[in-house]
């Protein structure tokens, strides 16, 4: 079993199709590294001109970013910079962060209690 959603997708059309597509939902920080920890999918995610940037997050502890003046979870990063490190390192600006929730199963609060914001809560 695997995704295969974003084969030959550039960044910026990898956080297009998870922010349009009912087998992903945006979750906050704190949860995405949870869901990391837990072993779940999640990909941090930003768009920008001429491309963006996606990075899996890993597990492990959420970092303080001074930056974003928030806890930044842990990403496998590849690009400039590779290796195991804080989101607020593998990005510049804040991206958000998308957890597969799966084909059959659109519903992360029945199953994680973590809430999603597809529908326009917050987690």
């Amino acid at each position: 079993m695997g995704l295969n959603a974003f084969y030959e997708l550039m960044a910026n059309q990898i956080v297009d199709r998870m922010t349009n597509a009912p087998d992903f939902a945006e979750v906050s920080p704190d949860a995405a590294q949870d869901l990391a920890n837990a072993g779940r999918l999640v990909i941090a995610g930003i768009k920008a001109e001429p491309h963006g940037h996606v990075a899996v997050c890993y597990p492990g502890s959420t970092c303080y970013s001074g930056k974003w003046r928030e806890l930044a979870p842990m990403t496998a990063n590849a690009g400039l910079h590779n290796g195991i490190k804080s989101a607020n390192y593998a990005f510049t600006d804040k991206p958000k962060y998308y957890a597969w929730i799966g084909e059959s199963n659109h519903d992360l609060e029945a199953n994680d209690g973590l809430g999603s914001t597809k529908e326009g809560g917050s987690v």
